[in-house]
């Protein structure tokens, strides 16, 4: 039983000539992608991948990771593709499939040069391996927006594909078309990875993202694409390019997922486009839990519509639950949740509580329209005031002179919990020139270090990763307060 490749397999005997993959000029017919994929994967096999096997993929750019989580797939095997973070190796992997060595792992290692790609092309392809049931995972995914750290859940071929077109409002679904959707997120992260399946359950062209701003938005241009799936920050990136209004005409629907995207956002983007912007809330644990079709007079954190199949509850800090309109934890359970991590029982029981992904985020329910307040856990206890750091980041990004930002907590000399702003700043601005103003949109009490930094630290969705902020340049805020 292989039911992933079964579609490769159905897909290249029924439209053979039809396009399958598209990447800027780069056009893979279903025969093409379903001969490359095969050979990969009797490549792979010779390497001594089995059915079962998790595989670490790097290929180094994004045909070749997909071609490679294909190989996988004809093999039985699960993915987990590199987003760039050397804590893959903590997945406990059998093997790595890499453009160069993966620093810390200890499984086997499959050097993916041009020598072996040429070499994989003139095997002839074996018979698919086999799955050993309908819900074997084919997906580790491991990204956390907030810490960096692994969040290895894995999910099965019929619930990452049928995660696609959650979400899309009936009155819209007739406009909708898959096929002329571009998913500006790598593979690495969990909707790449959605979008690319469901092209290979659904018979499909799949738009493969350059996962650069230039090359998304000359591939809108350049396809008559009419819907954009991405972050906020790379819908902004694409958006920011010369005579963006123009060149993304085509667009009829805009995605918003990974963080939410605030009302300044989207009033900017209404000025250049007549795309109709729609922000999806989830996990990657649920995926997507609501949907909201963003207006000018949304009110503070509305997340939107609990999506059909999606339950949520709202807990104290007992677990004890609360009435509705009441802040509380938020926990979800979807039909797709595996309710575990793989390989961390503990983090396991603390998330997944009778049933319920517990994500950490703090809300209210009226009606099944969900409210968003913070994440418990990213939330900064700064001079006695909890502070949303998202909600700042958001503010301080509007600023003139300020390319990017994030806010983040830091101990100062004294063990007292303080805050700090990591800016990139355009040229022609100091900390200094800034300082006042980014200090009036904070509203700090303590002494605000602000701190000028080449980029900021993010997931492959967008994600401020503010744990690694604080490892970074905590010690240069530490210095900026005290000279304060």
């Amino acid at each position: 039983m292989n039911i992933p490749f079964d579609c490769v397999e159905e897909n290249a005997r029924v439209k053979p000539n039809e396009p399958a993959l598209v990447h800027g000029d780069v056009v893979l017919s279903f025969a093409q992608v379903h001969q490359i994929a095969s050979s990969i994967g009797t490549a792979m096999r010779i390497e001594g991948v089995r059915p079962g096997n998790v595989l670490l993929l790097a290929g180094g750019n994004p045909i070749i990771d997909y071609m490679l989580s294909l190989g996988a797939l004809h093999e039985g095997a699960t993915v987990a593709i590199q987003s760039g973070a050397t804590y893959l190796a903590q997945t406990g992997a059998d093997f790595a499939f890499s453009r160069n060595p993966i620093s810390g792992f200890t499984g086997k290692t499959v050097v993916v040069n041009d020598q072996w790609l040429q070499q994989a092309q003139t095997l002839t392809a074996l018979k698919p391996g086999s799955f050993e049931s309908s819900d074997t995972p084919i997906r580790l995914v491991q990204t956390s927006g907030t810490t960096g750290i692994p969040k290895l859940v894995e999910y099965d071929f019929d619930s990452i594909a049928s995660f696609s077109t959650v979400g899309v409002p009936k009155e819209l679904l007739p406009s909708y078309r898959p096929e002329k959707r571009l998913t500006a997120l790598p593979l690495s992260a969990l909707a790449g990875a959605t979008h690319a399946y469901f092209a290979i359950k659904s018979g499909t062209t799949f738009h493969l993202s350059f996962n650069h701003p230039i090359g998304d938005g000359l591939m809108i241009q350049k396809r008559g694409l009419n819907s954009l799936f991405s972050s906020p920050m790379s819908i902004a990136n694409i958006f920011e390019q010369k005579d963006s209004a123009q060149n993304l005409a085509s667009l009829d629907l805009i995605f918003s997922t990974g963080a939410a995207m605030s009302q300044l956002q989207w009033q900017k983007l209404k000025l250049k486009t007549k795309a109709t912007i729609i922000n999806r809330f989830g996990a990657t644990e649920t995926g997507s839990i609501a949907w909201r079709v963003m207006k000018p007079d949304d009110k503070d954190g509305y997340v939107g519509q609990l999506l059909d199949d999606v339950e949520v509850i709202v807990a104290d800090e007992t677990g004890t639950l609360i009435d509705f309109g009441q802040i509380g934890r938020l926990g979800f359970k979807t039909p797709g949740s595996r309710n575990r991590y793989r390989n961390d029982q503990l983090a396991s029981t603390k998330q997944f509580i009778n049933g319920y992904f517990f994500t950490g985020d703090e809300g209210y329910l009226l009606g099944e329209e969900l409210f968003f307040v913070g994440r418990a856990d990213e939330r900064i206890n700064a001079g006695g005031v909890k502070r949303d750091p998202a909600t700042l980041d958001a503010e301080i990004c509007e600023l003139a002179g300020i390319v990017d930002a994030a806010v983040f907590g830091f101990d100062d000399s004294n063990g007292l919990r303080m805050l700090a702003v990591a800016v990139v700043l355009n040229s022609g601005y100091s900390a200094n020139k800034v300082g006042q103003s980014i200090a009036q949109v904070v509203r700090f009490k303590g002494n605000l270090a602000i701190v000028p930094v080449a980029s900021i630290p993010r997931s492959g969705i967008g994600k401020v990763q503010r744990i690694e902020l604080e490892n970074r340049y905590s010690d240069q805020a530490r210095k900026l307060t005290s000279q304060g």
